[in-house]
Protein backbone atom coordinates (compact mmCIF):
# COMPACT_ATOMS: atom_id res chain seq x y z
CA UNK A 1 0.00 0.00 0.00
CA UNK A 2 1.36 3.63 -1.09
CA UNK A 3 0.61 6.76 0.16
CA UNK A 4 1.32 9.91 1.76
CA UNK A 5 1.73 9.69 5.92
CA UNK A 6 -1.50 9.74 7.69
CA UNK A 7 -4.02 8.96 5.25
CA UNK A 8 -5.00 5.23 6.50
CA UNK A 9 -2.28 2.41 5.22
CA UNK A 10 -1.95 1.32 8.40
CA UNK A 11 -5.95 1.00 9.25
CA UNK A 12 -6.43 -0.71 5.79
CA UNK A 13 -4.14 -3.15 6.68
CA UNK A 14 -5.56 -3.73 10.09
CA UNK A 15 -8.99 -4.55 8.64
CA UNK A 16 -7.38 -6.95 6.40
CA UNK A 17 -5.80 -8.86 9.07
CA UNK A 18 -9.23 -8.49 10.89
CA UNK A 19 -10.85 -10.57 8.17
CA UNK A 20 -7.61 -13.03 8.09
CA UNK A 21 -8.45 -13.93 11.95
CA UNK A 22 -12.32 -14.18 11.47
CA UNK A 23 -12.62 -15.66 8.27
CA UNK A 24 -9.33 -18.37 8.46
CA UNK A 25 -8.63 -18.11 12.38
CA UNK A 26 -5.32 -17.31 11.16
CA UNK A 27 -2.93 -15.15 13.20
CA UNK A 28 -1.17 -12.08 12.00
CA UNK A 29 2.54 -10.93 12.48
CA UNK A 30 3.00 -7.10 12.46
CA UNK A 31 6.27 -5.77 11.89
CA UNK A 32 5.47 -2.13 13.83
CA UNK A 33 8.29 -0.46 12.82
CA UNK A 34 6.55 2.91 13.64
CA UNK A 35 5.67 1.91 17.09
CA UNK A 36 1.83 3.00 15.52
CA UNK A 37 -0.26 0.17 17.68
CA UNK A 38 -2.05 0.37 20.95
CA UNK A 39 -4.91 -1.34 22.18
CA UNK A 40 -7.29 1.89 21.57
CA UNK A 41 -5.97 1.19 18.01
CA UNK A 42 -6.97 -2.32 17.58
CA UNK A 43 -10.25 -1.35 20.06
CA UNK A 44 -11.41 1.26 17.49
CA UNK A 45 -10.36 -0.79 14.30
CA UNK A 46 -12.37 -4.08 16.05
CA UNK A 47 -9.41 -6.08 15.48
CA UNK A 48 -8.93 -9.39 18.00
CA UNK A 49 -5.71 -8.52 19.25
CA UNK A 50 -4.77 -12.14 20.29
CA UNK A 51 -4.78 -12.91 16.86
CA UNK A 52 -1.59 -11.17 16.47
CA UNK A 53 2.04 -11.61 16.78
CA UNK A 54 3.58 -7.42 16.71
CA UNK A 55 7.39 -7.41 16.41
CA UNK A 56 8.78 -4.51 16.96
CA UNK A 57 12.05 -2.87 15.42
CA UNK A 58 13.84 -1.27 13.06
CA UNK A 59 16.94 -3.25 11.47
CA UNK A 60 16.16 -4.71 8.18
CA UNK A 61 18.33 -8.05 8.18
CA UNK A 62 16.12 -8.94 11.65
CA UNK A 63 13.15 -7.68 10.15
CA UNK A 64 14.14 -10.07 6.87
CA UNK A 65 14.95 -13.14 9.25
CA UNK A 66 11.97 -13.31 11.10
CA UNK A 67 9.66 -12.88 7.91
CA UNK A 68 10.99 -15.47 6.37
CA UNK A 69 10.40 -17.50 9.72
CA UNK A 70 6.99 -16.83 9.98
CA UNK A 71 6.49 -16.97 6.33
CA UNK A 72 7.07 -20.82 6.94
CA UNK A 73 4.18 -21.10 9.55
CA UNK A 74 1.41 -22.58 8.84
CA UNK A 75 -0.45 -20.77 11.58
CA UNK A 76 -0.01 -17.59 10.25
CA UNK A 77 -2.09 -16.09 7.67
CA UNK A 78 -1.28 -12.40 6.99
CA UNK A 79 2.59 -10.86 7.37
CA UNK A 80 2.65 -6.56 7.26
CA UNK A 81 5.32 -4.68 7.21
CA UNK A 82 4.79 -1.27 8.71
CA UNK A 83 6.75 0.67 6.76
CA UNK A 84 8.63 -0.05 4.91
CA UNK A 85 11.09 2.81 4.82
CA UNK A 86 11.57 2.99 8.68
CA UNK A 87 13.27 -0.50 8.46
CA UNK A 88 17.52 0.26 8.39
CA UNK A 89 20.47 -2.05 7.18
CA UNK A 90 22.83 -3.00 9.63
CA UNK A 91 25.70 -1.68 7.19
CA UNK A 92 23.99 1.82 6.65
CA UNK A 93 23.58 2.12 10.48
CA UNK A 94 27.55 1.00 10.69
CA UNK A 95 28.57 4.23 8.20
CA UNK A 96 29.30 7.25 8.35
CA UNK A 97 26.84 9.85 7.37
CA UNK A 98 29.55 10.85 4.40
CA UNK A 99 29.25 7.14 3.35
CA UNK A 100 27.98 6.39 -0.08
CA UNK A 101 24.98 3.94 1.40
CA UNK A 102 22.25 4.36 -1.41
CA UNK A 103 20.58 0.77 -2.66
CA UNK A 104 21.60 -1.01 0.32
CA UNK A 105 17.91 -1.16 1.33
CA UNK A 106 16.83 -1.73 -1.97
CA UNK A 107 18.95 -4.52 -2.66
CA UNK A 108 18.77 -6.68 0.95
CA UNK A 109 14.71 -6.34 0.28
CA UNK A 110 15.42 -7.61 -3.70
CA UNK A 111 16.98 -10.44 -2.91
CA UNK A 112 14.91 -11.95 0.64
CA UNK A 113 11.65 -10.61 -0.62
CA UNK A 114 11.05 -12.80 -3.52
CA UNK A 115 12.06 -16.26 -1.28
CA UNK A 116 10.09 -14.76 1.56
CA UNK A 117 7.36 -14.11 -0.96
CA UNK A 118 7.48 -17.78 -2.30
CA UNK A 119 7.21 -19.09 0.90
CA UNK A 120 4.35 -17.56 1.85
CA UNK A 121 2.16 -18.30 -1.45
CA UNK A 122 3.01 -22.16 -0.24
CA UNK A 123 0.89 -21.68 2.95
CA UNK A 124 -1.24 -18.78 0.98
CA UNK A 125 0.03 -16.56 3.47
CA UNK A 126 -0.64 -12.33 2.23
CA UNK A 127 1.89 -10.03 2.58
CA UNK A 128 1.17 -6.29 2.96
CA UNK A 129 4.02 -3.99 2.76
CA UNK A 130 2.99 -0.12 3.74
CA UNK A 131 5.21 2.72 2.05
CA UNK A 132 4.77 5.76 2.01
CA UNK A 133 6.93 8.58 -1.07
CA UNK A 134 8.12 11.67 -1.60
CA UNK A 135 7.43 14.40 -3.48
CA UNK A 136 10.18 14.93 -6.28
CA UNK A 137 8.51 18.40 -7.48
CA UNK A 138 11.57 18.79 -10.32
CA UNK A 139 10.64 15.08 -11.99
CA UNK A 140 8.62 15.18 -15.42
CA UNK A 141 6.12 12.95 -15.52
CA UNK A 142 5.21 11.43 -12.21
CA UNK A 143 6.44 13.22 -9.33
CA UNK A 144 6.34 10.10 -6.51
CA UNK A 145 9.59 8.77 -4.97
CA UNK A 146 9.31 5.65 -3.17
CA UNK A 147 11.67 5.70 -0.68
CA UNK A 148 13.80 2.22 -0.26
CA UNK A 149 13.62 2.04 -4.06
CA UNK A 150 11.13 1.49 -7.24
CA UNK A 151 11.53 -2.63 -6.46
CA UNK A 152 8.66 -2.17 -4.26
CA UNK A 153 6.13 -1.49 -7.44
CA UNK A 154 7.69 -4.12 -9.80
CA UNK A 155 7.39 -7.14 -6.73
CA UNK A 156 4.41 -6.21 -6.03
CA UNK A 157 0.86 -8.14 -7.10
CA UNK A 158 -1.04 -5.53 -6.74
CA UNK A 159 -0.03 -1.92 -5.29
CA UNK A 160 -3.18 0.31 -4.09
CA UNK A 161 -1.90 3.94 -4.23
CA UNK A 162 -4.49 5.56 -1.71
CA UNK A 163 -5.14 9.53 -1.68
CA UNK A 164 -6.70 11.79 1.48
CA UNK A 165 -10.08 13.21 0.51
CA UNK A 166 -12.39 14.90 2.26
CA UNK A 167 -12.88 14.95 6.12
CA UNK A 168 -15.73 12.85 7.92
CA UNK A 169 -17.48 14.92 10.70
CA UNK A 170 -19.75 14.12 13.19
CA UNK A 171 -23.19 15.58 13.61
CA UNK A 172 -21.00 17.87 16.45
CA UNK A 173 -18.41 18.68 13.52
CA UNK A 174 -15.94 16.91 14.89
CA UNK A 175 -13.45 15.15 12.37
CA UNK A 176 -14.07 11.53 13.16
CA UNK A 177 -12.01 10.36 9.69
CA UNK A 178 -11.72 11.24 6.18
CA UNK A 179 -12.55 9.42 2.66
CA UNK A 180 -9.53 8.33 1.23
CA UNK A 181 -9.48 7.33 -2.71
CA UNK A 182 -7.52 4.11 -3.69
CA UNK A 183 -6.13 3.30 -7.24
Amino acid sequence: IIATGGVGKSSIALLAAKDTAERRGKLTVYFDGENTLSDSYFKRMGVPKDKFIIVKGRNLEDMLDQAEQFAQADEVGTIIIDSIPIYVSSVVEAKSSGDNTIGIEAKRFTSRMPIIEGHAINRDICIIGLTSYKLNPGAMGDPRVLQRGEWQKTMSNTTLDLTKKDLIKDKEKNVIGHKIEAR
